[in-house]
């Protein structure tokens, strides 16, 4: 998947507002990789909106999501529903957790999810929050620069995969993961935690 350029990005971005797309929960691009990702619905607005418009050419170098396919097939996988149970505890912690510590939280769950599951956990979030929650949520995640590392994330992204009190106890200063555990973790997350090289030792 290639990034678009600067142009085209803003031209498509005037596009999907003007037919009624809403940013962040419709559409989505990473900061650091230029990257585009359309829901099913901003794909289905653009080909009903501009009809004689090739947009499976034009939008070729973008990742169109179909969150509920891809939802669906991650908990037949796991068996369990773990989306709704993973956007609870978000929901809890966002506003639960003290700033620094729920940045570090949301930083790791939406980052590390996405970045194994192709799932953005930021887009199914957002309608399930208030005002209020929704720009604590937007400040944690850009504009807080102390993030606390917190623990809890881990478990409740283990646990919400179908894991047990016995697969991830969370400790003041660490975080034990049985093997059960840790490859429940490797099923939803990718990050810095080498998850792999721990389940091979």
């Amino acid at each position: 998947m290639h990034p678009i350029s600067s142009q085209q990005a803003v031209e498509l971005f005037q596009i999907l507002v003007a037919i009624g797309a809403t940013p962040g929960e419709d559409f989505s691009v990473d900061t650091s990789t230029g990257q585009w990702s359309l829901s099913d619905r901003a794909y289905q607005l653009l080909k009903q909106v501009y009809p004689d418009v090739d947009w499976d050419a034009d939008l070729s170098p973008i990742a169109v999501v179909d969150h509920d396919q891809a939802i669906a097939a991650l908990h037949d996988h796991l068996g369990i529903d773990f989306v709704p149970r993973l956007l609870d505890c978000l929901h809890h912690r966002l506003n639960a957790l003290p700033l620094r510590q729920a940045a570090w939280y949301m930083r790791q769950v939406l980052g590390g999810v996405e970045q194994r599951t192709h799932l953005s956990l930021y887009d199914l979030l957002r309608p399930r929050l208030d005002a209020a929650s929704r720009a604590r949520l937007d400040y944690v995640l850009w504009h807080e620069n102390h993030p606390e590392p917190c623990g809890l994330w881990m478990q409740d992204v283990v646990m919400a995969a179908g894991g047990s009190a016995s697969d991830v106890q969370c400790l003041p200063s660490e975080v034990v993961l049985s093997e059960q555990g840790m490859r429940l973790l490797a099923a939803v997350w990718m990050g810095d935690y080498d998850v792999y090289g721990a389940l091979a030792s």
